[in-house]
């Protein structure tokens, strides 16, 4: 996982996009609501997840 992570900081730093050759598409969020990147596939989450994770 720590490779595959590596991998989208160093595409999002050098062209302003994390993704690239055989990784899972990270889509950007929208006005739409938040989405989590889930290696894998991205999936929508509830409103209070980050309210759920700070507690």
């Amino acid at each position: 996982m720590s490779h595959a992570m590596n991998r989208y900081w160093v595409n999002f730093a050098a062209t302003g996009d994390p993704n690239g050759s055989g990784l899972p598409e990270w889509t950007a969020c929208g006005p739409d609501g938040q989405r989590y990147m889930l290696f894998g596939g991205c999936h929508d989450t509830p409103g209070n997840v980050s309210c759920v994770m700070v507690k």
